[in-house]
This record gives structure tokens, sequence and C-alpha cells, in this order.
């Protein structure tokens, strides 16, 4: 998995090599997104999901949640369930704290 999605020679290296390679990303993309199996990006234009600023650590999160639920029929409903995993990167990260942001950053708190 790849954190950026400006990176089309390397993506395309890797596919060459037979990797399948999922791009997750929070910038706003570029005009042509890497030759990836998957970019998962909620700025793209395409992206139906509704918190759009969504920061790095929310991204990874919520792919967690939908592989969890999708590949095992979890569900991360209970407070406490891995929500202590996005954390870390909110006491770095400058994206303001509304949403989706503020509802992770509150729980992985407690």
């Amino acid at each position: 998995m790849i954190a950026v999605s400006l990176l089309q020679e390397e993506v395309s290296l890797a596919r060459q090599m037979e990797m399948d390679i999922v791009v997750r990303d929070h910038h706003l993309p570029l005009d042509v997104l890497p030759p990836a199996v998957a970019v998962i990006n909620p700025q793209r234009i395409d992206c139906p999901y509704p918190f759009k600023m969504l920061c790095a650590a929310g991204i990874a999160y919520k792919l967690v949640e939908a592989i969890l639920s999708r590949q095992f029929r979890i569900r991360l409903n209970a407070p406490g369930d891995l929500w202590e995993m996005p954390i870390l990167p909110y006491v770095f990260c400058w994206k303001r704290t509304t949403g989706l942001h503020k509802k992770l950053r509150r729980s992985s708190c407690r």
C-alpha cells in the first residue's frame, strides 16, 4: 500500500513486477491517477464519500473498518473498537478537527 498518489513511475514499475498496489491518499488528486488496483482518496471527483477532508489517519481507519466488515463480517460499532488506532497522527495533524476527525479524536482519547 502506498500513501501518496504522486508516484506514477513507482506504481507503474511495481505493476510491471506483477505487484498489486493500493494507493491511499488525502491530497488533491492529479488529473491522471496512478495505474494502481485502487486509489482511495475522498477528494477524488468520483468519490461519493461525504467527508472530503478526511486526513490520512482517518482514511487508514476507514480502510481497516471496511476490510474487517466485508472480509470478516466484524463491525466496529462499540466504543473502543480500534478507536485508539488513529489518535497519534491527530496529535501531529494540522487538519481542522470537525466531523469524523472530531469523533475519531474524542473517542481515541477515552
